[in-house]
């Protein structure tokens, strides 16, 4: 029966022709797989514990049903139905293709013993077409794991009651849904029992939610006792909730009983009733099998467990939930009445691999729903209930890929000695940097280079950096080295296991040098002022690609950076300026300026998702930057005379810059002297006896 299942099916018109054909008894399949060989397994079958028959009760309003509304199919409770037997709603069209089904056995939200009624959402089927219907109701015999280990095996009698299911051409209610509710919520911090959620403990809760959005309209809800409530106005729903720090205090202010909503629409005023009674909070979510404060891999199937809801039941409802921290949804079972909804037999759910990010923090709840009345008749279509919940709140912390991201790049180097003069620097480079989430994520690193054997990759004194460079004086020995084409990086995670990431570097698509605009600015640069930086295009830039800022002190420490490649505040290949903020850079400073331009190919393996790395080409400029202070500008401040007749200058001096000391012999024409590197704020000039005499004075160059 069709590519994935193997079938027999016999019918027969009398019970005594069906027990000799199929006397009880155990039954053997026996099985030859492809991979696992030939399998024997025996199930069996006894008892002839055939269930009541399936009884629909509203089946009278299931001959001109809405079916852009919601439709809900009740039956006779499953004498003797327990969790460990099965219900199944079918529908069928005309042509016998199947339009909607409840969950198989065994499937998450599927129907046990115990349910009553299933809920078909509105447009599942279509307006003014007749159904064929089946109610099916399993008495399980046997279910387990079976010889053939991880294959369960599943023996039972059923009964089954075929209906017809009319819908009429009505269009969409105007109220999709309306909904009471008081809640209890709790927050698990670790393995322990949850504790009452902080200002949260005690929620009522009304809603109204319309089929489209809604124009000038006003929703009041009538409590019991009171005063009247009026319900917020949102696109397409309107709602009202309060809070309490008691179940006394949340009774006092909204008592059970009957509650009546008005709606005021434009055809006019409806009112109806829903009934909130009976204080049936269900018990406490836990989950068993996690703990808040540890991490958890996002690159595999997250299996989580909670206790069973003692007392939950088919037609109690279980919720799952995960959001990023600014509230926005990344997972999430069934709501209630829709298909696949979990019931109240619920204890686990998976959450599939890479569903979230590595490195995050997500939010988390559980949330166990008892409905307490439904009503179907005051709006036809629309579904309204009444409800108890109690939820479950919790942080789930992703730890990080072993391998947190890569970067294999040629690059060329220029200088910017004026406004507009950009000149080789002489350089060529090559560059693969490793980053791993710790130091001991990553046991094995090898980049194999085209033409070449793969090449173990040093870790660095961090130990979490895996990297190797090289430096050339031409292109040409760069290429030689390290040839354009397809470099393959290996890494065995401590977590992750083997992977192999490729990058192509290909084509010399190196970037147009960048130019400061501001390159005379930044000669005489005061440091309590933002310092606004602007340079020429980078030509061709697309987003994906890269451009990055940072400036180095005269030691060669970093004294400001950009941020990295597609982090927060990153610059991409279409930003031309940035600002670097005051009092980020000393006074009487010189820095070195160095702004890059990096054409990106990103690399992301579909198997290593969130591991990201980038290859291509990057040039770079740096330039000479110059705070105002003491030394710039400079002049001689003292002068000596030494025993010998050696003239010693004193002047103030920018650390790391450079001098040249000029002589003039008529304060006109100026000839270069010397040239003085200046380690500190002072320098130093001597004259020795005899040489010629001079006026002088320091200039500050770059």
């Amino acid at each position: 029966d069709g590519t994935d299942q193997l079938e027999f099916r016999n019918r027969v018109n009398l019970r005594n022709t069906l027990d000799t054909r199929y006397p009880d008894g155990p039954f053997t399949f026996t099985i030859n797989a492809v991979h696992d060989g030939q399998k024997i397994i025996t199930i069996p079958l006894t008892g002839d514990t055939y269930p009541p028959t399936p009884r629909v009760t509203n089946l009278p309003s299931l001959q001109f049903i809405n079916a852009n509304g919601y439709i809900v199919v009740y039956w006779e409770a499953f004498v003797g139905g327990t969790a460990a037997d099965f219900i199944q709603l079918h529908i069928e069209n005309s042509d016998g293709d199947v339009v909607f089904e409840t969950r198989d056995f065994g499937e998450a939200g599927a129907l046990d013993g115990t349910a009553t009624y299933t809920i078909i959402e509105p447009g599942t089927l279509k307006a003014g077409t007749t159904y064929d219907a089946r109610l099916r109701f399993d008495k399980t015999t046997a279910y387990g794991i079976t010889t053939y280990v991880g294959v369960p095996g599943w023996s039972t009698h059923h009964a089954q009651t075929r209906f017809a299911i009319v819908t009429s051409s009505a269009v969409a209610p105007t109220i999709k849904s309306y909904t009471l509710a008081k809640a209890r919520r709790f927050d698990q911090q670790s393995t322990n029992t949850p504790i009452p959620d902080l200002d949260d403990e005690y929620v009522f809760s009304a809603a109204v939610k319309f089929s489209s959005p809604t124009g000038e309209i006003s929703v009041t809800l009538f409590p019991p006792i009171g005063d009247t409530i009026a319900l917020g106005i949102l696109p397409g729903e309107s709602s009202f909730g309060a809070k309490a720090k008691t179940q006394a205090e949340l009774d006092t202010a909204y008592p059970n009983g009957n509650y009546t909503f008005s709606v005021e629409l434009q055809d006019g005023t409806r009112a109806f009733a829903m009934g909130i009674d009976g204080d049936a909070y269900p018990p406490v979510p836990r989950l068993t099998n996690f703990d808040p404060t540890e991490e958890v891999r996002a690159d595999r199937n997250l299996v989580f467990e909670w206790e069973p809801w003692v007392g939950g039941v088919a037609n109690d409802f279980v919720q799952f939930h995960i959001e990023e921290i600014d509230g926005t949804k990344v997972f999430e079972t069934k709501d209630f009445g829709e298909k696949g909804g979990l019931t109240g037999r619920a204890t686990w759910v998976v959450i599939p691999a890479h569903t979230l990010k590595p490195g995050r923090q997500y939010k988390g709840r559980l949330q166990f729903t008892r409905v307490v009345t439904i009503d179907t008749g005051s709006n036809p279509g629309a579904l309204g209930t009444g409800q108890y919940y109690s939820r479950t709140k919790f942080v789930i912390n992703t730890g990080p890929n072993d391998l947190i991201g890569f970067r294999i790049v040629k690059g060329r180097e220029y200088r910017q000695t004026a406004p507009d003069t950009v000149v080789a620097d002489g350089e060529y480079s090559f560059s693969a940097v490793i980053s791993a989430a710790s130091t001991s994520s990553l046991q094995t690193v090898s980049l194999e280079i085209p033409g070449h054997a793969a090449v173990p990759l040093p870790v660095q004194p961090d130990g979490q950096t895996y990297s190797l460079a090289g430096t050339y004086a031409s292109q040409q020995a760069l290429d030689a080295a390290y040839p354009n084409g397809t470099y393959r990086l290996t890494v065995r995670g401590a977590n992750d296991g083997w992977h192999t990431l490729s990058a192509d570097i290909v084509g010399d698509a190196y970037p147009n040098a960048p130019v400061i605009n501001d390159y005379g600015a930044t000669a005489q640069i005061f440091t309590f002022f933002d310092l606004g930086l602007s340079w020429s295009p980078f030509e061709g830039g697309r987003a994906r690609d890269f451009i990055f800022l940072d400036i180095l002190d005269p030691s060669g420490a970093l004294a400001y950076v950009t941020s990295d490649y597609r982090q927060l505040g990153s610059m991409d290949g279409l930003n031309t300026d940035v600002v670097i903020p005051a009092e980020v850079l000393w006074f009487n400073t010189a820095y070195t300026g160095r702004l890059m331009f990096e054409r990106v190919a990103v690399v992301q393996d579909p198997g290593y998702p969130e591991a990201e790395g980038r290859a291509g080409y990057f040039t770079r400029t740096r330039w000479t930057m110059l705070t105002l202070g003491d030394g710039n500008p400079t002049s001689f401040a003292r002068w000596s005379k030494a025993s010998d007749g050696t003239l010693e200058f004193n002047f103030p001096s920018v650390t790391g810059g450079t001098y040249v000391i000029e002589g003039s012999r008529d304060l006109v024409n100026w000839l270069p002297v010397t040239t003085i590197n200046a380690s500190g704020e002072q320098s130093l000039f001597r004259v020795q006896p005899g040489l010629s005499h001079f006026f002088y004075r320091a200039a500050l160059t770059r």
